[in-house]
């Protein structure tokens, strides 16, 4: 309930971005820089000494090329919806989801924090 509750903060601090799909032509490093900062563009706050806020990506189906070119980026985690820890989220300034695993994430905290009402 708690992984769900925290998704559910950073949609209403409007610090996640909701993306149809993340994929990489050649998985390099600098193909993920400029894909986060396009998508995300200056963020201001706390950061991870790289001038970037701690990212975690969120994909619902595994894209090797992501983490690949992520693997190197101390201020990115690239996790499947499935594979997410608490540890994560609560690690992470950003939130960046695929469509498919904001609606996975979605309806999994609603039948966590949604209690059908007693008759």
């Amino acid at each position: 309930m708690a992984f769900y509750s925290l998704i559910i903060e950073q949609l209403r601090r409007g610090k996640v971005t909701i993306v149809d799909s993340l994929q990489l032509s050649e998985g390099k490093t600098q193909e993920v820089v400029g894909l986060l900062g396009a998508l995300s563009g200056a963020a201001k706050g706390r950061n991870s000494g790289s001038g970037q806020p701690k990212t975690l990506v969120v994909l619902d189906h595994p894209e090797e090329k992501m983490v690949r070119g992520a693997r190197n980026l101390a201020y990115v985690r690239v996790r499947q919806l499935q594979g997410t820890l608490l540890s994560d989220l609560t690690w992470a300034e950003r939130l960046m989801l695929t469509a498919a695993a904001a609606e996975q994430a979605l309806k999994e905290a609603e039948r966590w924090l949604v209690r059908p009402s007693e008759s």
